[in-house]
This record gives structure tokens, sequence and C-alpha cells, in this order.
């Protein structure tokens, strides 16, 4: 399973809640065994434009975190082909909501887009590792003492030629793999099948 991140893991706010967000991921990683490539669609820029900056920012714990996550890319083996012209397409609302936000400062759409697909042609077994932020992908609704979260984006497509229509799971907990419709669903709810029908959250 091949592993993309979203550039907003990588956007400046305390060192608690930076270090939380990369260590899920990290752990997301190793229970699902989940390979982080340094796909030149994006990799580069990510590191530039966001996670480096964000490192010269950080305390130590939070700055080890960022450094591994960095690591399992960058010393990653798996040969994934470059994307040829014309690979397919994919679906811009979801791609908008998640990578067009204005917190990004510049649109990340297509960069993201071009590495899902060159990722899904070499892997059809593809997640995204996202943050989640309100107004862009979560939504919190308090009702009787307790808040629950709607995740208002938890997949993403994509059409590779000769493969057809792919989606692809944004996760932001190891539980979304464990139990998939925990991507959709707040992530805290028990397992159980009142639990997954919850009402809450969009069709």
């Amino acid at each position: 399973m091949i592993g993309l991140l979203d550039p907003a893991l990588f956007l400046p706010r305390s060192d608690q809640e930076v270090e939380r967000d990369l260590s899920l991921v990290i752990r997301t990683c190793r229970e699902h065994a989940i390979q982080l490539v340094p796909l030149d669609e994006y990799w580069r820029d990510l590191w530039t434009d966001f996670a480096r900056p964000l490192e010269h920012q950080l305390g130590p714990s939070a700055r080890r975190a960022l450094q591994e996550l960095r690591k399992r890319a960058e010393t990653s083996t798996r040969y994934v082909p470059a994307l040829a012209l014309g690979a397919g397409k994919a679906w811009w609302a979801g791609f908008a909501q998640l990578f067009g936000h204005q917190a990004l400062g510049v649109s990340w759409e297509e960069k993201i887009a071009r590495a899902t697909l060159r990722a899904v042609i070499a892997d059809q077994d593809v997640v995204m590792l996202t943050r989640r932020m309100p107004g862009r992908n979560l939504v919190s609704h308090a009702a009787g003492g307790s808040t629950l979260e709607e995740t208002t984006r938890w997949v993403l497509h994509v059409q590779p030629k000769g493969i057809g229509h792919r989606q692809i799971l944004c996760v932001h907990h190891p539980r979304n793999l464990r139990e998939r419709w925990t991507a959709r669903f707040d992530w805290r709810l028990p397992s159980s099948s009142d639990g997954a029908r919850y009402p809450f959250c969009p069709s």
C-alpha cells in the first residue's frame, strides 16, 4: 500500500498538535505496512514550502516525529514508474476541497492529483494520510454534552487509463483502516452496527 501526505499536516501550529498528528501518521504506516514514496509530483515542493520551514519552528520531540516521517519516505526502495501523458483523470471537487483550501496559500490540486494517479497506477491500494481541519474536511456537532466530528471529505476519486475508477480513502487514524467506516464517521464511535449507522454524516 502506498501512502500520500496531505500538505496540511505541515501547516504551523503548536508542537503538541504537530507531534500528535505526525505520530498518528507514523503509527498508521507501521500498523498497515504503508509505504511513503517521495513522488516528484509533490514531494520536493511539500518539503520546500511546508515541512522544512515548520521543522525550524519545532521543539525536539515534534521535530523528531517530522524527521522520522521524512526518513520513512526517503529511504523507500519502492519503484513507482513515471506518470505518462494522458494517464487518467481526477474528480476535481474532492481535490479542490482538500488541496485548494486557502490555508495552503496556493493551489495543490493538480500536484496531488498527479501524484495520486501515479501511485494508483503503480499500486491500486493507495491512501491519503490527512489532517482534519474545521472548514476544510471537518465539522463538529455538539449535543447533549457530547461533540461528534463529521468528516466531510473521506474519499478522493481518480480514473487511471486502463484501470478504471478508484476511490482513495482519506485517513487520519490507524482505526480508519482497521474499520474503514470510521474514515467517514467519528473514529471514536463504538464498533457496532448502531455506531456504523450513526445518522449525522452525509450520504
